[in-house]
């Protein structure tokens, strides 16, 4: 299992990627760009959900 911190370092920086893409969004009217970034969106949720798991996990191994 990766340290903690290491984890911890993804998740913000997987958080700033998110909030990126959440300012472009709101700066185009482009619809290409909007379908782009719904798609980066998607995938920079689906890794953080995978972070969030191994957050779990490992608080549940430190708890046992």
């Amino acid at each position: 299992m990766r340290p903690l911190i290491e984890i911890l370092e993804d998740e913000r920086t997987l958080k700033h990627k998110l909030e990126s893409v959440h300012r472009y969004m709101l700066r185009t009217d482009d619809v290409e760009m909007i379908n782009i970034l719904v798609a980066q969106e998607v995938k920079v949720n689906r890794d953080l959900d995978k972070i969030y798991d191994e957050i779990k996990e490992y608080l549940t191994l430190l708890i046992e």
